[in-house]
Protein backbone atom coordinates (compact mmCIF):
# COMPACT_ATOMS: atom_id res chain seq x y z
CA UNK A 1 0.00 0.00 0.00
CA UNK A 2 1.34 3.41 -0.90
CA UNK A 3 1.28 6.16 1.69
CA UNK A 4 0.14 9.73 0.93
CA UNK A 5 3.75 10.93 0.63
CA UNK A 6 4.32 8.44 -2.19
CA UNK A 7 1.62 10.20 -4.18
CA UNK A 8 3.34 13.54 -3.70
CA UNK A 9 0.72 14.61 -1.13
CA UNK A 10 1.54 16.08 2.25
CA UNK A 11 -1.22 15.05 4.68
CA UNK A 12 -0.46 18.07 6.88
CA UNK A 13 -1.78 20.33 4.10
CA UNK A 14 -5.26 18.76 4.19
CA UNK A 15 -6.55 20.67 7.25
CA UNK A 16 -5.48 23.92 5.58
CA UNK A 17 -7.23 22.91 2.36
CA UNK A 18 -10.50 22.25 4.20
CA UNK A 19 -10.14 25.49 6.18
CA UNK A 20 -9.72 27.56 3.02
CA UNK A 21 -12.48 25.84 1.02
CA UNK A 22 -15.10 25.31 3.75
CA UNK A 23 -18.51 26.79 2.97
CA UNK A 24 -18.95 27.69 6.63
CA UNK A 25 -17.19 30.76 7.97
CA UNK A 26 -14.34 29.88 10.34
CA UNK A 27 -12.29 32.13 12.59
CA UNK A 28 -9.39 31.36 14.91
CA UNK A 29 -8.94 33.90 17.67
CA UNK A 30 -6.91 34.64 20.78
CA UNK A 31 -8.53 35.22 24.19
CA UNK A 32 -8.29 38.99 23.70
CA UNK A 33 -10.26 38.66 20.45
CA UNK A 34 -7.32 39.19 18.10
CA UNK A 35 -7.78 37.27 14.86
CA UNK A 36 -5.17 34.55 14.32
CA UNK A 37 -6.67 33.29 11.09
CA UNK A 38 -9.85 33.70 9.03
CA UNK A 39 -11.09 31.70 6.08
CA UNK A 40 -12.58 33.20 2.87
CA UNK A 41 -16.14 32.24 3.88
CA UNK A 42 -15.83 34.42 6.99
CA UNK A 43 -14.63 37.35 4.89
CA UNK A 44 -17.62 36.90 2.58
CA UNK A 45 -19.97 36.81 5.55
CA UNK A 46 -18.80 40.04 7.20
CA UNK A 47 -17.58 41.91 4.13
CA UNK A 48 -14.12 42.83 5.40
CA UNK A 49 -10.75 42.19 3.81
CA UNK A 50 -8.46 39.87 5.71
CA UNK A 51 -5.92 42.66 6.25
CA UNK A 52 -8.62 44.81 7.87
CA UNK A 53 -9.74 42.08 10.24
CA UNK A 54 -6.21 41.16 11.27
CA UNK A 55 -5.91 44.70 12.68
CA UNK A 56 -9.19 44.34 14.57
CA UNK A 57 -10.53 42.23 17.41
CA UNK A 58 -13.44 39.83 17.01
CA UNK A 59 -15.46 41.61 19.67
CA UNK A 60 -15.65 44.70 17.47
CA UNK A 61 -18.03 42.84 15.17
CA UNK A 62 -20.43 41.85 17.95
CA UNK A 63 -23.65 43.86 17.93
CA UNK A 64 -24.35 43.43 21.63
CA UNK A 65 -21.98 45.14 24.02
CA UNK A 66 -19.99 42.51 25.90
CA UNK A 67 -21.39 39.78 23.67
CA UNK A 68 -18.01 38.44 22.68
CA UNK A 69 -16.90 38.22 26.30
CA UNK A 70 -20.01 36.25 27.26
CA UNK A 71 -19.44 33.95 24.31
CA UNK A 72 -15.85 33.25 25.43
CA UNK A 73 -16.99 32.56 29.00
CA UNK A 74 -19.50 30.02 27.70
CA UNK A 75 -16.78 28.28 25.69
CA UNK A 76 -14.36 28.34 28.63
CA UNK A 77 -16.97 27.03 31.06
CA UNK A 78 -18.15 24.15 28.87
CA UNK A 79 -15.08 23.58 26.75
CA UNK A 80 -17.31 23.51 23.68
CA UNK A 81 -20.48 25.26 22.51
CA UNK A 82 -22.80 24.40 19.63
CA UNK A 83 -25.24 26.76 17.89
CA UNK A 84 -24.56 29.63 20.29
CA UNK A 85 -26.84 32.46 19.14
CA UNK A 86 -25.41 35.90 18.55
CA UNK A 87 -25.38 38.88 16.17
CA UNK A 88 -22.50 40.23 14.11
CA UNK A 89 -22.32 43.53 12.28
CA UNK A 90 -20.91 43.47 8.76
CA UNK A 91 -18.68 46.15 7.32
CA UNK A 92 -21.75 47.59 5.56
CA UNK A 93 -23.54 47.86 8.92
CA UNK A 94 -25.91 44.94 8.39
CA UNK A 95 -26.79 42.90 11.47
CA UNK A 96 -26.29 39.18 10.86
CA UNK A 97 -27.91 36.54 13.08
CA UNK A 98 -25.34 33.79 13.53
CA UNK A 99 -24.96 30.42 15.22
CA UNK A 100 -21.49 29.78 16.66
CA UNK A 101 -19.91 26.40 17.24
CA UNK A 102 -16.63 26.77 19.08
CA UNK A 103 -13.98 24.94 21.10
CA UNK A 104 -10.73 26.05 22.68
CA UNK A 105 -7.33 24.42 22.84
CA UNK A 106 -3.81 25.30 23.91
CA UNK A 107 -1.20 26.13 21.30
CA UNK A 108 2.40 24.83 21.59
CA UNK A 109 3.27 27.81 23.81
CA UNK A 110 0.41 27.00 26.18
CA UNK A 111 -1.75 29.94 25.11
CA UNK A 112 -5.47 29.48 24.51
CA UNK A 113 -6.85 29.72 20.99
CA UNK A 114 -10.46 29.46 19.91
CA UNK A 115 -11.65 27.68 16.77
CA UNK A 116 -15.12 28.89 15.81
CA UNK A 117 -17.49 27.98 12.99
CA UNK A 118 -19.83 30.88 12.22
CA UNK A 119 -23.04 30.01 10.41
CA UNK A 120 -25.67 32.50 9.31
CA UNK A 121 -28.84 31.59 11.17
CA UNK A 122 -31.05 32.80 8.33
CA UNK A 123 -30.23 29.80 6.15
CA UNK A 124 -31.06 27.38 8.96
CA UNK A 125 -34.27 29.26 9.70
CA UNK A 126 -35.27 29.05 6.03
CA UNK A 127 -34.71 25.29 6.04
CA UNK A 128 -36.75 24.94 9.23
CA UNK A 129 -39.55 27.08 7.77
CA UNK A 130 -39.59 25.00 4.59
CA UNK A 131 -39.84 21.80 6.63
CA UNK A 132 -42.69 23.21 8.71
CA UNK A 133 -44.53 24.30 5.55
CA UNK A 134 -44.06 20.89 3.96
CA UNK A 135 -45.31 19.16 7.10
CA UNK A 136 -48.37 21.43 7.26
CA UNK A 137 -49.22 20.77 3.62
CA UNK A 138 -48.85 17.02 4.10
CA UNK A 139 -51.11 17.14 7.15
CA UNK A 140 -53.79 19.08 5.24
CA UNK A 141 -53.57 16.59 2.37
CA UNK A 142 -53.91 13.57 4.65
CA UNK A 143 -56.76 15.08 6.69
CA UNK A 144 -58.83 15.83 3.61
CA UNK A 145 -58.13 12.78 1.48
CA UNK A 146 -61.43 10.89 0.80
CA UNK A 147 -60.04 7.58 2.10
CA UNK A 148 -59.28 6.03 5.45
CA UNK A 149 -55.60 6.91 5.83
CA UNK A 150 -53.36 7.08 8.87
CA UNK A 151 -49.63 7.80 9.17
CA UNK A 152 -47.66 6.53 12.16
CA UNK A 153 -44.09 6.72 13.37
CA UNK A 154 -41.95 3.66 14.11
CA UNK A 155 -43.63 3.33 17.52
CA UNK A 156 -47.03 3.25 15.79
CA UNK A 157 -48.00 6.63 17.19
CA UNK A 158 -50.20 8.77 14.96
CA UNK A 159 -48.51 11.52 12.98
CA UNK A 160 -51.54 12.32 10.80
CA UNK A 161 -54.84 10.75 9.80
CA UNK A 162 -57.80 11.53 7.57
CA UNK A 163 -61.25 12.58 8.70
CA UNK A 164 -62.57 9.53 6.88
CA UNK A 165 -60.35 7.39 9.16
CA UNK A 166 -62.11 8.79 12.22
CA UNK A 167 -65.56 8.39 10.65
CA UNK A 168 -65.15 4.87 9.27
CA UNK A 169 -63.84 3.43 12.52
CA UNK A 170 -66.10 5.39 14.87
CA UNK A 171 -63.17 7.01 16.67
CA UNK A 172 -63.64 9.84 19.15
CA UNK A 173 -63.39 13.34 17.70
CA UNK A 174 -60.30 14.28 19.64
CA UNK A 175 -56.72 14.84 18.58
CA UNK A 176 -55.18 11.39 18.22
CA UNK A 177 -51.76 12.75 17.24
CA UNK A 178 -49.13 11.08 19.40
CA UNK A 179 -51.49 8.34 20.60
CA UNK A 180 -50.54 4.73 19.97
CA UNK A 181 -52.46 2.95 17.24
CA UNK A 182 -52.39 -0.14 19.46
CA UNK A 183 -54.09 1.77 22.28
CA UNK A 184 -56.75 3.23 19.99
CA UNK A 185 -57.48 -0.24 18.56
CA UNK A 186 -57.02 -2.61 21.47
CA UNK A 187 -57.87 -5.79 19.56
CA UNK A 188 -55.14 -5.77 16.91
CA UNK A 189 -53.88 -9.35 16.38
CA UNK A 190 -50.21 -10.16 16.85
CA UNK A 191 -49.83 -11.13 13.18
CA UNK A 192 -50.67 -7.55 12.16
CA UNK A 193 -48.09 -6.18 14.58
CA UNK A 194 -45.54 -8.56 13.08
CA UNK A 195 -46.44 -7.26 9.62
CA UNK A 196 -46.00 -3.67 10.84
CA UNK A 197 -42.48 -4.55 11.97
CA UNK A 198 -41.75 -6.08 8.57
CA UNK A 199 -42.96 -2.89 6.88
CA UNK A 200 -40.57 -0.85 9.05
CA UNK A 201 -37.78 -2.93 7.54
CA UNK A 202 -38.85 -1.77 4.06
CA UNK A 203 -41.25 -4.52 3.01
CA UNK A 204 -44.51 -3.65 1.25
CA UNK A 205 -47.43 -5.88 2.28
CA UNK A 206 -50.82 -6.19 0.60
CA UNK A 207 -53.81 -8.16 1.86
CA UNK A 208 -57.12 -7.10 0.39
CA UNK A 209 -58.99 -10.11 1.80
CA UNK A 210 -58.26 -9.40 5.49
CA UNK A 211 -61.57 -8.56 7.21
Amino acid sequence: MQGPQQHGKDPTTLPRFFFEHARDAIMITAPNGAFIDINPAYLNLVGYDKEELMRMQAGALWVQAGGYGRFLKAVQHQGFVRDYESKLRSKAGQEIDVLLTSAWQSDPQGDLIYHTIVRAARAQQQVQKALQTSEALLRIFVENTPASVAMCDRDMRYLAYSRRWVKDYGLPHQDLTGHSHYDVFGNIPDRWKAEHRRCFQGEVIYNEEEP
